[in-house]
Parts: structure tokens; C-alpha cells; sequence
């Protein structure tokens, strides 16, 4: 059996691949970060290889011997982020590659929160108004799929069967991350080593600081690296992640509010049946 961790980005995803999935007791895993815990990654320059088919229809370096590989955990959120159609392609080529035998674990995050963090990433590199951001991402019918669940849990369930998708919400690994990891554990029938009651927080803090967007950034720029390194060694990251991201929950106005939250009941409704938690009690519009 292949296990796959298919994302969304956004949704959790550096920390899963940091701090639960390298304590798999007999899953080999592959992914980001796997090497920080000094665990030798499992053939690393195939795995390479194989994000790169399933991402960008690359040629296989073994494809023979990639065809044979079994009993891994593969942790990719890149594989459902894009438009539909490069979701549509990614999941259509590991079908081809590995026709059975294989799992995915969908992890999904309310979608106000969801497009908050997607646009404080996004608009590092592109200069886009919040609203200009929303109309992409729900109004046109090239994303749907980042923003809608159910048109994800349809594709994988057409391609590989609805038995075989788990779908977690990101805000259990919020609230009872215990639980959280338990149900990973279910999903691959692996154990998970390391006995977390509680997730590090200060490293999970520095990690959002690395990739978070900075309100205050055109103030700080010329500040030494040295010192911004030494504020968010010696003073509280999660202080610092608060300041930096101080009223970022109003950025989006009340007219692309009403439009997210129409918009994710209807998805929502849907894959409700299909989720093992209530959505509700995660504060899912439905």
C-alpha cells in the first residue's frame, strides 16, 4: 500500500512534515524536512523524481524501479495546489504509475482562513488588491478546486475509489493535536513513535515567521539580519507572528466576506457526509 498526503497547502503541511510523519515506525516516509530528524531519506533522488512527474509531467529517472516502490508515506501539498486542470493532470499521472494500492489524505482548512494565509503568501511576489485575489480564487472557474473540497474528494474518488480518501480538518491539529496524529495513525495503520502530547509551539511560530508576509516589512528592511535573527531566537515567535499579522483577519471587506462564505457552504455541505468530524464544530460555513 502507498500512502499519500496530498495537501492543501495552507492547511498544515510543513508541520506534519517536520514533526509527525518522520515518526512513522514502519512507513518509509518521504518528504520535506525528513532529513532534520537526521532519518535517512528514502531514496531521495527517485522521490525527487516522482514529485516531478506527478507535478510537471517530467520524465522518470527509474521508471521501472519507481513503479515497484511500496509501503511509503509521501507528504506533497503541491499535488492539489494550482488550477483545476494541473490538480486534474496530477492525480491522473500517479494513477498511471500506481493503478491500485494506494491512499490519500486530503487535510482541508476553513476557507476564510484558508485565503487569508494563501493571499499574505501570495501577495509577496504579486502585487494583487484582496479583492482582485478573491474574484481569482473563487469567481474564476480555474481554481475552484483550492477553494471547494468536494471537487477534490470527487476527483480521487472517481480515479481511486471514495474508501480510500480520508479528509481531517487543519483545525483539529489546532485544537487536540493528539487526536490529530492518532487519526494519521489510523489512516496508514502505522504507528506514530514519538508520543506527542503537545506539538512545539516556539518552532511552529519561527516556521510561520520564515514563510508569514510582514505589514511592517518596508519599516524593517534596513534593520541587520543579525538582529531580526536575535528578536525571533530570544523574544517570543508567537508574540512576533501576532504583530507581524496584527488585523489581518479584516483584510478582506464585507462584500468578499458574504462571497467566500456563499460560496463554501455549498462545497462544505457536500463533503460533509463524506468527513468523519463535524465541520460545524471547526466553524465551517454550512
Amino acid at each position: 500500500m502507498r500512502y499519500f498526503h496530498i495537501g492543501l497547502a495552507k492547511a498544515g503541511s510543513t508541520l506534519i512534515q517536520r514533526k509527525i510523519l518522520p515518526e512513522l515506525s514502519s512507513l518509509k516516509y518521504v518528504g520535506n524536512f525528513s532529513d532534520i530528524h537526521k532519518k535517512k531519506n528514502y531514496f531521495n533522488d527517485h522521490y525527487l523524481s516522482l514529485i516531478n512527474y506527478i507535478r510537471f509531467d517530467k520524465s522518470l529517472e527509474n521508471n521501472n524501479f519507481i513503479k515497484n516502490l511500496d509501503n511509503f508515506f509521501i507528504s506533497e501539498e503541491g499535488i492539489s495546489n494550482g488550477s483545476n486542470q494541473q490538480i486534474i493532470d496530477n492525480a491522473l499521472r500517479i494513477k498511471k504509475i500506481y493503478p491500485k494500492n494506494n491512499k490519500f489524505l486530503l487535510v482541508i482548512r476553513e476557507q476564510k482562513s484558508l485565503l487569508i494565509s494563501k493571499y499574505y503568501q501570495y501577495i509577496k511576489k504579486n502585487k494583487i488588491k484582496p479583492n482582485q485575489f478573491i474574484k481569482k480564487y473563487i469567481d474564476d472557474d480555474k481554481y475552484t478546486m483550492t477553494f471547494n473540497f468536494d471537487e477534490i474528494f470527487n476527483l480521487y474518488s472517481d480515479i481511486f475509489g471514495k474508501n480510500n480518501i480520508t479528509i481531517l480538518p487543519y483545525e483539529l491539529l489546532l485544537r487536540n493535536e493528539s487526536e490529530f496524529i492518532e487519526q494519521i495513525s489510523m489512516f496508514c495503520s502505522d504507528k506514530i513513535l514519538k508520543n506527542y502530547s503537545s506539538i512545539d509551539k516556539k518552532i511552529s511560530d519561527k516556521q510561520r515567521l520564515i514563510h508569514t508576509f510582514n505589514p511592517y516589512a518596508k519599516y524593517t528592511k534596513f534593520v541587520n539580519s543579525n538582529l531580526k535573527k536575535f528578536l525571533i531566537n530570544k523574544i517570543s515567535p508567537k508574540l512576533i507572528y501576532k504583530l507581524m499579522t496584527y488585523n489581518r483577519k479584516n483584510i478582506f471587506d464585507s462584500t468578499s466576506i458574504d462571497f467566500i462564505i456563499k460560496k463554501s457552504r455549498i462545497s462544505n455541505s457536500k463533503i460533509l457526509k463524506y468527513c468523519n468530524f463535524d465541520l460545524r464544530k471547526f466553524d465551517y460555513e454550512i
